[in-house]
């Protein structure tokens, strides 16, 4: 039985979730007319990488998929660590895309966990926003613009992956290889350790800051590596928490000020009674930049949800 439809009556209308903000419980909607895979991060990537002699290397993308809701900065920090884990390989990473899940999966879950409902098109803004300063990534909404039902995420890698290699194919580079990233804790969910799959790939980060039995075999296109300390201990759920208590010193360490404009604007999680943490947050995010040369040694936390 679909998981958008009601126990006592089946219906084909769109439903509304009641929680601090009401969102609608739809496909997201392609107004814009925008690619559902933008590739326009790609292309410096791709001069890049003939110019500097490097197109003998083999070529990857990576793609993470979550309901962001909202996003932290552990889920960007994740794919920092899966791209740089890939290059000590060998491999050549072109970019990568962040993938919000869709709103037949996150309002769901949203419901069975009493947690606020914020549908995808707040959270494919706000996943832009956490993004903008990183010319590598880009938001990627085919997942969440599918009309019949959610897409696990092997359908969403196989999705890119074909949508890739017919569009670069004029580009004189190899076959891009598509590397799923997820956490660990994810991967022993889903026993992805027994991953098998020749067409993607996948990189499992630890999660929690604890060691992982490293299961890499390069031969499979499996990599697995620790946090070695350099991921927040951010989670969607320890955000949402703050906003909540109206912890401002914690907001600023778990996401983008810039996300939290947003959330305060369209008044997400509750967040619109914390209208002065915008520029209480960017002074302390400033502060903390300017005040230390020391990299974080934090541990890693990541949170799927």
């Amino acid at each position: 039985m679909s998981s958008i439809t009601a126990k006592k009556k089946r219906t084909a209308k769109p439903k509304t979730f009641s929680s601090h903000s009401k969102c609608n419980f739809y496909p997201l909607l392609n107004t814009d007319s925008t690619p559902s895979w933008p590739t326009n991060h790609l292309k410096k990537f791709n001069k890049e990488s003939k110019s500097s002699n490097n197109c003998s290397k083999k070529v990857a993308v990576l793609v993470q998929t979550g309901a962001y809701s909202p996003i932290h900065l552990g889920h960007v920090q994740v794919m920092e660590k899966a791209k740089i884990t890939l290059e000590t390989y060998g491999w050549n990473v072109l970019g990568g895309w962040l993938s919000p899940s869709h709103d037949y999966y996150v309002g769901p879950k949203a419901r069975q966990f009493k947690t606020p409902f914020v549908n995808a098109e707040h959270r494919v803004k706000m996943v832009e926003l956490a993004t903008s300063e990183y010319d590598w990534l880009a938001v990627g909404t085919w997942e969440a613009r599918r009309e019949s039902s959610w897409p696990d995420f092997p359908i969403v890698c196989r999705n890119l992956s074909s949508h890739l290699n017919t569009l670069l194919s004029d580009l004189s580079l190899p076959n891009v290889t598509v590397f799923y990233v997820c956490g660990s804790d994810h991967a022993l969910k889903c026993g992805l350790k027994g991953w098998k799959n020749n067409e993607l790939g996948l990189v499992v980060v630890a999660r929690n800051g604890k060691s992982i039995k490293n299961k890499t075999d390069p031969e499979k296109y499996v990599y697995w590596c620790e946090s070695d300390g350099q991921l927040s201990s951010a989670s969607s759920t320890k955000l949402r928490h703050a906003i909540q208590k109206n912890n401002i010193k914690d907001l600023s360490l778990l996401t983008n000020p810039s996300v939290i404009d947003y959330m305060i604007e369209h008044n997400l999680y509750g967040a619109s009674s914390m209208r002065t943490i915008a520029t209480t947050t960017s002074t302390m995010m400033t502060t903390r930049t300017t005040t230390t040369d020391e990299p974080s040694t934090t541990t890693t936390t990541v949170s799927d949800v």
